[in-house]
């Protein structure tokens, strides 16, 4: 990977304007295309596209990839961690379809306006701080502009459900501790996940 940066001067200033690049980082992928790494100087990222491994294969193919980032780059400490899902979420949709039966925490629109349509598109995040275990969720739900898809007959409304749960240590943990770390916001985000959806919608995943 590179970074791009660029610095455009008006003719009158005399000066010139610039524009560079320099590396930054690798990018790595399996055969499959569905594992990506992105590897640069100041943070390291493990992606996962379907289908996912569970949980303890997954955790430690990231030690080992963390390992040999450690030993490839000087770390003087630790300042972010962060656990990311994005959920892809199908809802069957009927004439009838109400997002109450699905979502808990659906956007609001203010009781002075009436909608005379269904609502196309919805965008919200919310941020929860969870002071138990020192760290920070982002929650996003995503429905873009109405798209109704098709799938063996049946028609079905995609939502988005992004959990980002993160934690800035004040101080350098340990190794042992990272994974421990980890390990806690994992918890968090499943309990964010089944909070926000209703036991209709958690069907499929019980």
């Amino acid at each position: 990977m590179h970074e791009f940066s660029a610095a455009f001067a008006a003719p009158q200033s005399g000066q010139e304007s610039q524009i560079k690049t320099r590396p930054s980082g690798f990018r790595l992928t399996n055969t499959e295309k569905n594992r990506v790494v992105f590897a640069q100087l100041d943070r390291i990222a493990v992606s996962y596209l379907p289908p996912y491994p569970p949980w303890p294969a997954l955790c430690e193919s990231m030690r080992d990839l963390y390992f040999g980032y450690r030993n490839a780059v000087q770390q003087e400490r630790v300042i972010r961690l962060g656990l990311r899902y994005v959920n892809r979420l199908r809802f069957p949709f009927s004439s009838n379809f109400d997002f109450d039966e699905y979502l808990r925490a659906m956007p609001r629109l203010p009781k002075d306006v009436n909608p005379t349509e269904t609502l196309s598109a919805f965008d919200s995040t919310v941020v929860i701080p969870l002071q138990d275990v020192g760290c920070v969720a982002n929650v996003r739900q995503v429905l873009e502009q109405a798209n109704i898809e098709s799938i063996d007959g049946n028609r079905f409304i995609p939502v988005a459900l992004d959990i980002d749960v993160y934690c800035e240590p004040e101080r350098d943990p340990p190794e042992p501790e990272l994974w421990e770390r980890f390990e806690q916001m994992r918890v968090k985000k499943n309990q964010i996940f089944r909070a926000s959806l209703t036991p209709k919608a958690l069907e499929p995943y019980i």
